[in-house]
């Protein structure tokens, strides 16, 4: 079909960079579908112009095409671009109306958009509300303690992880061997908690399986 040519056209073109191509390759398609809509918003996503990528995803929704998770994902990814937690939210109460919210690759991205937006409260809700975390979950929580310092808050939900009988990857090691590094400036309590916790991370992630 038509729409489904397109979108191998628009990815070609965004591939090389040709965005103007892509966007007129989009434009010629009479009746875009949501993979059509996905190719052209992950171009100009991919590409850095996250506003025009946002202000697609708001055209495609108006055209009346429903998102599935790939949409949701990039558009995500443009919210973090350019760090709007109020467009986030939009996107977020759009995943919950579709029912995407239980995908957990759509889970993960909506943890890692609310930590890069500032918002590790929003971040958590996501993340308890998870009946079932996979790893990539735990590292974009834990990664988020991380990266706004919250030290203790990191070491607590690495402590979870394991109590929950899951062995810690070379990305998780990863996460606490940051936060063990910095360690030195922080109370001797809280440095001794992060020294175990990374020595035992090290450890697992040694151990053969």
């Amino acid at each position: 079909s038509d729409a489904f040519l397109g979108s191998h056209l628009i990815r070609m073109y965004a591939a090389f960079g040709c965005l103007s191509k892509a966007s007129k390759v989009f434009r010629k398609l009479l009746n875009p579908d949501v993979f059509s809509w996905n190719a052209i918003i992950s171009a100009y996503t991919n590409l850095g112009y996250y506003h025009q990528a946002i202000h697609l995803y708001n055209s495609m929704r108006e055209s009346g095409v429903e998102s599935d998770g790939h949409v949701f994902v990039t558009v995500l990814k443009a919210c973090c671009g350019i760090g709007s937690i109020r467009q986030g939210y939009c996107v977020h109460l759009n995943i919950i109306e579709s029912g995407l919210e239980s995908e957990v690759y759509v889970a993960s991205t909506l943890i890692d958009m609310y930590v890069k937006c500032g918002s590790l409260t929003e971040a958590r809700q996501v993340f308890d509300e998870w009946p079932s975390r996979d790893m990539v979950m735990w590292s974009a929580m834990i990664g988020g303690y991380v990266s706004h310092g919250l030290c203790l808050a990191a070491v607590e939900l690495f402590s979870c992880m394991l109590q929950e009988g899951l062995k810690p990857d070379i990305i998780i090691f990863h996460r606490l061997s940051t936060v063990y590094i910095i360690s030195s400036s922080l109370s001797l309590s809280l440095s001794l908690s992060l020294s175990l916790s990374f020595d035992l991370c090290l450890k697992l992630c040694l151990c053969k399986p």
